[in-house]
C-alpha cells in the first residue's frame, strides 16, 4: 500500500499539481467513454455495410446484422460497466484529491485563528 502512495503522490507532484488539472484528469475518462461508444457505433455501421455490399439475398444478410447488432449491443454494455466502475472510483479518488487537502487547510487556519 505505501508503494501505490509513493506513486500517487509522484504522478500528483509531476502532472497533476494543480486543482484545475486533476479535475481535468478525471473528467478526460468521459471522453474516452463517449470516443468508445462512438468507435463501436462506427464499427456497427460499417459492418452492416459490408455485410449488406457482399450478401446476396434477404436470408444471408438477417443473421449477420443480428449477430453484428448483439456484438455492438455486448460492447456498449462492457463500455458502460466499465464507466460506472471509473465514475465510483473517480468520486472517490477527487474525494481523496479535495476534500483532505481542503480538511488540511482548514485545520491550518483554525490553528493560525486560534494563535498556536
Amino acid at each position: 500500500m505505501g508503494t501505490l502512495r509513493e506513486v500517487y503522490q509522484g504522478l500528483e507532484k509531476q502532472f497533476f499539481n494543480s486543482l484545475t488539472k486533476k479535475i481535468t484528469g478525471n473528467m478526460l475518462f468521459l471522453l474516452f467513454a463517449i470516443l468508445a461508444s462512438y468507435g463501436v457505433m462506427s464499427w456497427e455501421q460499417s459492418a452492416v455495410a459490408e455485410v449488406m455490399r457482399n450478401s446476396q439475398s434477404v436470408a444471408e444478410i438477417t443473421p449477420a446484422i443480428v449477430a453484428i447488432h448483439q456484438t455492438a449491443h455486448q460492447l456498449l454494455i462492457a463500455v458502460i460497466i466499465v464507466s460506472v466502475l471509473v465514475c465510483i472510483v473517480q468520486i472517490i479518488f477527487l474525494r481523496y484529491m479535495i476534500v483532505q487537502p481542503i480538511q488540511k487547510i482548514t485545520a491550518i487556519f483554525e490553528s493560525i485563528g486560534s494563535g498556536e
